[in-house]
């Protein structure tokens, strides 16, 4: 049932977890990650999730996932 997506492998779990919530998560032509949200957010990260940026984009998605307010980037 659960489909690989290319991401990485620590990212996967993340994944589901927002296509179970209701969100949507697609890779890009140009080797990026959409995750679109429940809440109507839209979040874009890099294929391999690797380095501090990532890290602050994998805490808004799981802030957004429990309910919360992440801070924005510019």
């Amino acid at each position: 049932m659960s489909r690989s997506l290319g991401i990485n492998k620590d990212l996967e779990p993340l994944a589901r977890r927002v296509r179970r919530a209701g969100g949507r998560v697609e890779i890009t032509r140009s080797n990026h990650v959409l995750w679109s949200m429940p809440s109507g957010r839209i979040l874009r990260t890099g294929l391999t999730m690797s380095g501090q940026t990532a890290r602050v984009r994998q805490r808004a998605i799981e802030s957004e996932l429990e309910g919360g307010r992440a801070v924005r980037q510019r």
